[in-house]
C-alpha cells in the first residue's frame, strides 16, 4: 500500500527510509565515474524535510536540482543552492514540498564537490507526496512505543495497532533502521512481527531497533506510530576478586563492563567479618574504580561493586571484592646505620627492626657492595661477609623488609655502611725514652 502524508512523524520516518534505501550505485555512464545513491521518502505538502549530508572527504560545494518529473541525468543536472521547493542551507538539504505536488511525486538531486582531485557524488531522493487531508478519514499518529528488553531472557510485548470501533485493519506497511525489513508475519531477531502490528518473542540479539508502521482500517483512517525496541546483553562486572590495601595509603581497582557500553558504577553493600568499621571508607567511581581511603581501619571487608544499564534499573549486576587492610610495613629508620674495620671482621652488632605485621629481610645487591663484603639474614642481622672490606669508606646498601604473608607490603631503606680503620699506634715508643729511665744509675 502506498502511505500518506504523516505529519509530525515526516522527518523521522524519512531519516529511516534514508537508511535502509537500497545500497548507492556507482554510475556507470560517466567514464571517469561518480557516486550515486537513491531513496524514497514520504512526506506530507508545507512540511519541511531536513538532511545534512555526510561524506567521507571535505566538501567544497553542496547544490540541489528539484522537478516534478524524474531527473534521469543526474551529472547533467543544473545544481544550484536553490531550485524548485529545495535549497541548501547551512550544510543541509531542506525541502518543502508545496500543495501543487499533493498526491504525486517529486524528485531532488542533490550534488557534492569535492577539491584535489576534482570529484562530485550525487544523490536522487524521490519524495512521495501525501494527498491533502489523507485517505477518506485522513491519518492519525499513535504514540509511540518504546519497549525494553534483555538478550535471550525478556519477553517483548507490542499490542496491535489500535483501532476505533467498528473497525478492522485492512493493511499494514512497517520499514526500520536495520538493513534487513522484516516482513508481517515473519520470525526475525526472535521477534515475531504480527499483521495487525504486534511484535511478540524473545529478541535474540542485542540492538536498538525501531520501526515505523503505517496501518490503513475499514474506516478510511490512516494510522501511523513508532515502535522502539532496545535490546541489551545481561549487565556483568570484571575485575579482581580481591584488593589489598593499606592504612596510611589509599588502594584502588577499576571494574570493567564488557557486555553493556552504557553502564552506570555505584557502591553496594560493605560488610566487615573482622568488625572494623569501613563506614564511609569506600567508594566507586563513574568509571567503575573502587578506592579504599587511606585512614580505612585494618580489617577484612566484603565490598560490593555494583553496574546498572542506563537504560533500565532491573539490567544491574555487583561484584563481591573481598577487600583486607593491613598496617603497613615501616623499617625504623634509627637503626641502619652498621659499622665495621677495614682489613678485618671486626663489627658493632646490628639487627634491623619494622613496625607492622611480621617481616622478612632482604638485601638488594648493588653499587658494588655484595654478599662477600656484607649479608642480611631473614631475621634482619647484619654482619660483614666472607671478605668484608678492605678500604675504609663510607657504603650503602638498599635493604628490603617484606610481610611474612603478604608480598605487596614491604618497605624498602638504605643501610648506611661505615668502614673505619683498624685502631693502631702512631709510632713505638723511642731509644731516648729508655736512656732517660736508666740516666740516674749511670750517674752513681
Amino acid at each position: 500500500m502506498r502511505r500518506n502524508g504523516i505529519g509530525p512523524f515526516a522527518v523521522l520516518a524519512a531519516a529511516l527510509m534514508v537508511a535502509v534505501a537500497a545500497a548507492p550505485m556507482l554510475a556507470t555512464g560517466n567514464t571517469s565515474g561518480y557516486y550515486l545513491g537513491t531513496c524514497e521518502v514520504d512526506v506530507q505538502p508545507g512540511e519541511e524535510w531536513t538532511w545534512t549530508p555526510e561524506l567521507n572527504l571535505a566538501v567544497s560545494s553542496l547544490g540541489v536540482s528539484a522537478s516534478g518529473s524524474d531527473i534521469t541525468n543526474v551529472a547533467g543536472a543544473t545544481y544550484s543552492a536553490s531550485s524548485g521547493y529545495a535549497r541548501v542551507q547551512g550544510g543541509a538539504v531542506k525541502v518543502t514540498i508545496g500543495q501543487d505536488y499533493a498526491g504525486s511525486s517529486y524528485f531532488v538531486a542533490v550534488k557534492a564537490t569535492s577539491e584535489t582531485p576534482a570529484q562530485s557524488a550525487y544523490y536522487k531522493i524521490k519524495f512521495n507526496v501525501g494527498g491533502q487531508g489523507g485517505r477518506r478519514g485522513g491519518y492519525q499518529e499513535l504514540d509511540r512505543v518504546a519497549v525494553y528488553a534483555i538478550k535471550n531472557e525478556t519477553q517483548v510485548g507490542v499490542g496491535a495497532v489500535p483501532l476505533g470501533a467498528g473497525e478492522t485493519l485492512t493493511g499494514l506497511s512497517m520499514t526500520t533502521n536495520t538493513v534487513y525489513k522484516p516482513q508481517i508475519g515473519e520470525t526475525k531477531w526472535g521477534m515475531t512481527f504480527g499483521a495487525d502490528g504486534s511484535i511478540a518473542g524473545t529478541p535474540t540479539y542485542p540492538n536498538a531497533y525501531q520501526f515505523y508502521q503505517a496501518a490503513e482500517t475499514s474506516a478510511g483512517r490512516t494510522l501511523y506510530r513508532m515502535v522502539e525496541v532496545t535490546v541489551e546483553n545481561r549487565v556483568a562486572v570484571s575485575g579482581p576478586d580481591s584488593l589489598a590495601a593499606y592504612r596510611g595509603t589509599a588502594g584502588s581497582a577499576t571494574y570493567t563492563c564488557d557486555a553493556v557500553a552504557n553502564v552506570q558504577w555505584s557502591l553496594g553493600q560493605v560488610i566487615s567479618p573482622s568488625g572494623a568499621s569501613g563506614s564511609g571508607k569506600f567508594s566507586v567511581s563513574e568509571s567503575g574504580t573502587l578506592t579504599v581511603a587511606a585512614d580505612t581501619a585494618p580489617g577484612s571487608y566484603s565490598v560490593q561493586v555494583r553496574a546498572t544499564s542506563a537504560l533500565s534499573a532491573t539490567n544491574t549486576a555487583t561484584k563481591t571484592v573481598s577487600v583486607k587492610v593491613s598496617e603497613p610495613v615501616a623499617i625504623d629508620e634509627r637503626g641502619l646505620d652498621f659499622y665495621a674495620v677495614a682489613g678485618s671482621g671486626q663489627h658493632d652488632p646490628l639487627t634491623l627492626t619494622s613496625s607492622g605485621p611480621e617481616a622478612v629481610w632482604q638485601a638488594v645487591y648493588g653499587g658494588g657492595v655484595t654478599p662477600q663484603n656484607v649479608t642480611v639474614s631473614q631475621a634482619g642481622a647484619v654482619a660483614l661477609g666472607e671478605i668484608g672490606f678492605s678500604t675504609a669508606g663510607e657504603y650503602s646498601l638498599t635493604v628490603k623488609a617484606v610481610a611474612k604473608y603478604d608480598q605487596d607490603n614491604h618497605d624498602e631503606a638504605q643501610l648506611r655502611i661505615h668502614v673505619t680503620d683498624m685502631l693502631r699506634f702512631v709510632r713505638a715508643p723511642t731509644a731516648a725514652m729508655h736512656i732517660s729511665e736508666f740516666s740516674s744509675e749511670e750517674s752513681s
